[in-house]
């Protein structure tokens, strides 16, 4: 069995607000920063867009402090803007099949700084990658006076919500 040591240290400077844990097992340390909880979501390494169509990302945000948010981004594409408040990334794709790389969103409330992995949007052209799916097998007969029902599986390729209507009825 490993013996673990664990300590914790608040910096002089209660400005920085910060502490720091290190874990040492058999040897071996690890340090894990904290800083009072501010963490941002990053999306998939690769999201997809659709030339031509708008296009939009908000990073979910945990702010504990609740103070006031500024957010950056790193290798913006042309064609999209960042809310400086809310951290969107919005913006109509050009008509041109392109990877834009290496793009991050950085989030700060003054005190701490956290940041988006690295991503790339990709850009599809129309018609290929945003119709949405749907399956399933139904059944072709139904004893009479008793009840049907069929539920067919539907996804879009961007989440968007999705609505069903039934022919020949």
């Amino acid at each position: 069995m490993h013996r673990a040591t664990l300590f914790s240290c608040t910096p002089l400077r209660q400005l920085l607000l910060r502490t720091a844990t290190v874990v040492v097992l058999s040897g071996a340390a690890t340090a894990n920063a904290t800083n009072d909880g501010l963490t941002i979501t990053s999306p998939t390494q690769w999201v997809r867009a659709i030339a031509g169509r708008p296009y939009a990302f908000t990073p979910k945000v945990v702010n504990p402090s609740g103070r006031p948010l500024t957010f950056r981004i790193l290798n913006r594409p042309s064609w999209a803007t960042l809310n400086a408040k809310t951290g969107q990334l919005s913006g109509t794709t050009p008509n041109i099949l392109k990877n834009y790389s290496n793009i991050s969103i950085s989030v700060t409330d003054g005190v701490a700084t956290v940041k988006t992995g690295y991503f790339i949007i990709r850009v599809l052209p129309p018609s290929t990658y945003d119709k949405p799916i749907i399956s399933g097998t139904p059944s072709t007969s139904v004893t009479t006076g008793s009840p049907y029902a069929f539920q067919p599986s539907a996804s879009d390729a961007f989440g968007q919500p999705l609505s069903f209507s039934v022919k020949n009825k």
